[in-house]
């Protein structure tokens, strides 16, 4: 490991090395921990959308993706779609087996953008504008998370909607992608799009990430949530953080 990226954990051990590394190592266990979890939220999440948007819209919903969302998000379904082996994207029938080869090659921040506001673009030569509200109305959102409106309610005290939902799922991307780049967690991390030069990032500590890892589960199936609380391995460790000693040799 260099030493630039020691430093991180040295600077919380005392400047003590041998207690850094241990840092280190619990750190890294926590993320494996994080990413199991945040692994199968993910599945859970992009079966949950394609399912309320198969709903809406018929089975080959992706058909109409450059309709439906702003260029941002279709870019990342066609990007997608050329992850595909040739064999699959030569089909031209209208199998449910093509879309569901699709809806696994969409990465976590396409869904999430899926469930973003939306954005102005150029088509053809004209500003044209995308608004995902037109998606995302109150039942389809139910489709997707039938756990959401009850925390969204009575946890939150805000209206169910798409903005709320998004929000949720953005917590959760923003974490799976700090872990995916191997980043620390030792000290929380910062909400991306937050702060400013009068005013320091949002931030969040591990132990507030994994309650939004199962909220939105919660969102989807609650007997997800009760699946991961029962298997997950990120609750004990966050409780089993290094003691560390300023006096320690």
């Amino acid at each position: 490991m260099s030493q630039q990226r020691l430093v991180h954990y040295k600077s919380e051990a005392f400047d003590d090395e041998d207690q850094a590394l241990q840092l280190y190592e619990w750190d890294r266990d926590l993320s494996a921990a994080f990413y199991r979890d945040i692994a199968i939220v993910e599945v859970a999440l992009r079966n949950a959308l394609d399912r309320a948007l198969t709903d809406k819209f018929g089975e080959r919903w992706d058909l109409l993706s450059s309709a439906l969302f702003d260029q941002r998000t279709w870019k990342g379904i066609c990007e997608a779609w050329e992850r595909l082996p040739s064999s699959v994207r030569d089909r031209t029938g209208k199998s449910g087996k093509t879309r569901g080869r699709l809806v696994a090659s969409c990465m976590f921040g396409t869904w999430a953008n899926m469930l973003d506001k939306g954005s102005s673009g150029e088509s053809q030569n004209v500003v044209v504008g995308w608004s995902h509200e037109k998606v995302w109305d109150k039942n389809t959102l139910l489709v997707a998370f039938p756990g959401g409106q009850l925390i969204a309610n009575s946890e939150d005290h805000a209206e169910f909607n798409r903005s709320w939902c998004y929000i949720q799922v953005h917590e959760v991307h923003v974490l799976r992608n700090r872990i995916a780049h191997h980043e620390p967690l030792i000290r929380g991390y910062p909400l991306p799009g937050t702060g400013n030069s009068s005013s320091p990032a949002v931030r969040r500590s591990a132990e507030q990430g994994f309650d939004a890892v199962l909220r939105l589960a919660a969102m989807i199936d609650r007997d997800l949530t009760s699946y991961l609380e029962a298997t997950t391995r990120v609750a004990q460790l966050l409780e089993s953080r290094p003691s560390l000693k300023p006096d320690s040799p």
